[in-house]
């Protein structure tokens, strides 16, 4: 079993959430297009901001350092065994998103991987 979550690391939780705000606002209006356009609601339940994804754990936006215990606890309290990243979403642009993809790739993997190693 897995999780999917909408991911935005920086190197400081302000610049991370202010991006995630942002681009999860454009995300959700795709998302919406076509119901909206046919007088439909999403029937996701998603909220209008991503404040509280954030809270609940249903999104991350903050530090490598961060997301590390954000996983470890993901994992924890779901048994999952894979966890997928949705870096590029919104508007991130490719500068933004790639900055998640080079801190995942240099804090956060190898982490895992020691802790595998340990195990």
């Amino acid at each position: 079993m897995g999780l999917a979550r909408h991911v935005v690391l920086a190197e400081a939780e302000s610049m991370a959430i202010g991006r995630a705000e942002r681009a999860y606002r454009l995300w959700l209006k795709h998302m919406e297009l076509l119901w909206v356009r046919n007088g439909m609601k999403l029937p996701l339940g998603l909220p209008s901001e991503i404040g509280p994804l954030l809270k609940a754990g249903a999104a991350f936006a903050g530090t490598a350092g961060d997301f590390k215990t954000f996983i470890e606890n993901q994992v924890e309290a779901t048994g999952v065994n894979y966890f997928v990243c949705d870096v590029a979403f919104g508007d991130l642009t490719r500068e933004e998103s790639m900055r998640t993809i080079e801190l995942i790739a240099r804090e956060v993997m190898p982490f895992f991987s020691q802790k595998t190693q340990a195990a």
